[in-house]
């Protein structure tokens, strides 16, 4: 059983949120952070992505309430060697109908345990119909991820989400890249999906990594598949299955490079994390 998470901030009284639009329609994002010895070392790029929600959901929000934020975040982080934080940014209007008249921002912090290091990861591929409202945000409605995990069995840890009209998207939590050669890629997401923090900053400061639009020829051909997210930085995928066939891989340069590249920024995990 999973511990539970502990609240450590909310910038309205929470029962205010009982009867929110964020809460009955899930009108809102989030950002799931890894804390490590204090602080959160990808915060720059978590920060940029939450203002970029803002402004994709058309809500105007002070420095104030940002700043208000970012004191939430330091004091959460305090003490903390390593652990998880998760900040709903959304909007605690009232809920009277679908029409928001006048948004009013809120966010809640919780933290909770750092997740356990998974030392060999096996993924399946799963097809899906993806929803194309708001792509590359992490907004709070995650149906599609849910009803997807459905079809996790004990023999994987990550369903390799395929959009039957746009090809290869991400696994469930975390984004997803491949190597033929010299070649990295990793899906476009211009329809779909979720521009993660990691995989941002892969973007910027990985030379050789480029984004396009894979199929599943591309994945069966696959040298090298490794994923990310903000809370296990990047991992190499080590079996991937298809309904009809197996393909087993190992982490190369890749995948080093990616971790190294974390690791510079202060992202650095435990040995036993792959």
């Amino acid at each position: 059983m999973r511990a539970a998470a502990q609240l450590e901030a909310c910038s309205v009284a929470p029962e205010t949120l009982l009867n929110s639009r964020m809460l009955a329609y899930g009108e809102g994002f989030f950002e799931t952070m890894r804390c490590l010895e204090g602080r959160v070392p990808l915060l720059p790029w978590h920060a940029r992505r939450w203002s970029q929600a803002f402004a994709r959901f058309g809500w105007n929000y002070s420095s104030e309430f940002d700043q208000q934020i970012h004191d939430a975040l330091a004091a959460s982080c305090a003490g903390c060697a390593d652990g998880v934080l998760k900040l709903s940014l959304g909007n605690a209007e009232a809920a009277r109908g679908y029409r928001s008249l006048e948004p009013v921002p809120a966010f809640l912090l919780q933290r909770s345990l750092a997740p356990a290091a998974r030392a060999r990861l096996r993924v399946k591929l799963h097809s899906v119909d993806l929803d194309y409202t708001l792509p590359g945000l992490k907004t709070l409605n995650r149906q599609t991820q849910c009803q997807a995990l459905r079809a996790l069995t004990s023999e994987f840890d990550e369903l390799l989400l395929c959009d039957r009209a746009t090809g290869l998207v991400s696994v469930t939590a975390g984004n997803v890249y491949l190597r033929h050669g010299n070649l990295v890629r990793t899906p476009s997401l211009a329809r779909s999906g979720i521009h993660g923090v990691v995989r941002t900053v892969l973007l910027e400061q990985f030379a050789g990594l480029k984004c396009a639009e894979l199929g599943l020829d591309a994945l069966l051909s696959a040298d090298e598949i490794f994923i990310s997210n903000a809370l296990r930085g990047v991992e190499s995928v080590a079996l991937m299955a298809t309904d009809t066939q197996q393909l087993a891989l190992s982490a190369t340069r890749a995948t080093d490079f990616a971790r190294e590249l974390l690791s510079e920024l202060g992202f650095r995990l435990a040995s036993g994390h792959d």
